[in-house]
């Protein structure tokens, strides 16, 4: 039993892990160069690796609220929320530590951002897993539907409001371009969220009949 646990554990571990590691160590390093690269900035490839980038996010959320509703299910939830704090852990502090091994002077504002990043995913899903855990004794099928609706709910929320933050901070669009391309992140935020929905379910559903069949 032990030895299943230890297994389904890493099985949730290591692909997030690995996602994080592509997201963190590969992906956002080369489009912070190339954003920075006046050669490059009028290119499609930032472009390209926004769009990695998102679908990379995409997939971290999706393993993760798929592994919730599936610990909700089958009890095993105190393991879920070790591992998740865990895998959240390495998103967010991994660069940091990076940076200290490479010898960079640690930043203060590095911290603290890492800090309201974690937190903010922390709420995230403490949410969603108190909203998911109120609906446990419904059948198998409805829970998996219900779960992954309010975790795409909660992701879409979490996107947009995070970019209208930006927005304030950016401030306030000076021509119908800079309308029309705010509008269209709004839109592809929740965008995002839809095709989320059907992601989580998928992996879900892929993880309970997996466990049913046991």
């Amino acid at each position: 039993m032990k030895n299943n646990r230890l297994a389904e554990n890493l099985f949730f571990i290591l692909p997030l892990v690995v996602l994080i590691l592509i997201y963190c160590a590969v992906l956002s390093p080369i489009y912070v160069w190339l954003c920075s690269d006046i050669i490059y900035l009028e290119s499609y490839l930032p472009g390209v690796l926004e769009v990695l980038l998102e679908l990379c996010q995409l997939f971290i959320w999706g393993v993760l609220f798929s592994n919730m509703i599936k610990a909700i299910r089958v009890q095993r939830k105190a393991l879920f929320i070790l591992t998740t704090v865990i895998v959240l852990l390495v998103r967010y502090f991994y660069p940091i530590v990076f940076e200290l091994i490479k010898g960079s002077p640690l930043d203060p504002i590095n911290i603290i951002d890492a800090l309201i990043y974690y937190g903010a995913d922390i709420l995230i899903l403490s949410i969603a897993f108190v909203i998911i855990l109120s609906k446990k004794e419904s059948s198998e099928k409805k829970f998996m539907r219900f779960g992954a609706l309010i975790s795409a709910i909660l992701i879409s929320v979490s996107k947009v409001a995070s970019r209208f933050i930006f927005d304030i901070f950016y401030g306030a669009p000076e021509s119908l371009s800079e309308i029309m391309f705010m509008f269209a992140y709004y839109f592809f935020d929740i965008v995002f969220g839809v095709i989320s929905y059907f992601l989580i379910y998928f992996i879900t559903k892929l993880l309970l009949t997996e466990k049913n069949s046991d």
